[in-house]
């Protein structure tokens, strides 16, 4: 929460859902009101990962006059009829896949599906935040919790593949600690080393 000038600011993340109660924002250079869009409002509870802003959490997608926008820009090559916003920055329409405004290269818009915490899966590849991730199988790839996730063969934190995690038994304790069968996790990391 950020309060200025008396307006209370508030954003919550949960699984991958954005909820947000803003207001208006006093600009520090002629304290002139102006709608709250553009701040570094960071959202508390990304656990130290890089503060997310508003605008990362609840991406805005309009349609207005044919035309697809996000963020104050149109979406190059979105087609308005069938375009569909999704959760965590995702958005499709007939024949491509966006994040944030930006195709993503080679996903496929009949078969993707957001997962929550960014994650994301086509029937080819698996997406974090947008991105590829490299070697995660979308067949047995599945959200854990608390940006945990794994496939088969991997365990993932924040959309990185945790080394030498084992997937089979690997539990999510909650906080951002997670274990497995040898080691303790912190946010992704071995801590009984």
């Amino acid at each position: 929460m950020k309060i200025v000038n008396n307006i209370l600011f508030a954003v919550m993340l949960s699984a991958g859902n954005c909820f947000a109660i803003y207001g208006r924002e006093s600009d520090d250079k002629d304290n002139y009101p102006h709608p709250y869009s553009r701040s570094e409002c960071h959202v508390p509870g990304h656990y130290g990962h890089g503060g997310r802003t508003l605008r990362d959490c609840c991406p805005q997608y309009i349609i207005s006059n044919g035309r697809v926008y996000f963020d104050g820009r149109e979406v190059k090559d979105a087609s308005a009829s069938g375009f569909k916003s999704l959760p965590d920055g995702y958005a499709l329409d007939s024949w491509n896949v966006y994040y944030c405004g930006n195709r993503i290269d080679g996903a496929a818009s009949q078969s993707f599906r957001v997962l929550g915490y960014g994650y994301a899966v086509d029937s080819w590849r698996v997406y974090y935040s947008g991105e590829v991730m490299k070697d995660a199988s979308s067949a047995s790839f599945e959200i854990l919790h608390d940006w945990y996730a794994k496939d088969r063969w991997n365990v993932y934190f924040d959309g990185k593949k945790i080394e030498d995690a084992s997937p089979t038994d690997f539990e999510v304790l909650g906080a951002g600690y997670a274990k497995d069968r040898w080691n303790t996790y912190y946010f992704g990391h071995k801590i009984n080393e």
